[in-house]
């Protein structure tokens, strides 16, 4: 039983590690989108002056 438990709290930790390394993976595309979303944004006003 006491095996049980400890492969229970391992895998509590284990999904936490997962979920928190998830939400700063997409924390991070969010911010390429972003970027790129800017970058773009610049590129459709220049074309437009010209």
């Amino acid at each position: 039983m006491a095996k049980l438990i400890q492969i229970c709290q391992q895998v509590e930790v284990n999904t936490a590690m997962h979920e928190a390394k998830l939400v700063e993976e997409c924390d991070e595309l969010v911010e390429i989108i972003r970027q790129r979303k800017q970058i773009i944004a610049v590129k459709i006003k220049e074309s437009k002056v010209q």
